[in-house]
């Protein structure tokens, strides 16, 4: 094969390392994985363009990974709300069920809360962020 051909080759290599490399473990096991060196990928990884390809596919695979997360809690919900709802289950069996779903909203609004906070903190404009809906009977 001439230079021409070697070098669509390893363009080529190249151009199909982004996938390989998001799903494996390591820069070792993708260059394994591809037939190539590990100091091949590493330079490629220096490339600004290549860099980009390879975060956007991480950045795609984690809001996949995150939608796939968000439908299974879904479900979950749907189990422990019929759990809770069911009037043939035990009460105890009942209240650890409304105990787990308290515990998970509890969970995410506090973590809701913290998002606003540092989203307030980085904004130029004043935010006002109230954790006590109580109220203040004082004035």
């Amino acid at each position: 094969m001439g230079r021409g051909g070697e070098k669509m080759t390893r363009n080529v290599r190249r151009q199909n390392a982004v996938p390989v490399i998001v799903a494996s473990p390591t820069i070792k096991a993708a260059a394994a994985t591809m037939g190539v060196a590990e100091k091949t990928v590493y330079r490629w990884l220096q490339d600004p363009d290549f860099k980009d390809e390879l975060q956007r596919a991480q950045d795609s695979m984690a809001r996949e990974a995150a939608r796939a997360v968000t439908r299974a809690a879904v479900g979950a919900l749907s189990v422990l709300e019929g759990i809770m709802s069911d009037t043939d289950k035990t009460p105890g069996v009942r209240i650890a069920a409304a105990r787990t779903i308290l515990e998970q909203a509890i969970r995410v609004y506090g973590q809701e809360g913290d998002q606003r906070r540092q989203d307030a903190m980085r904004s130029s404009a004043p935010v006002i962020i109230v954790d006590d809906i109580r109220g203040d009977e004082d004035g």
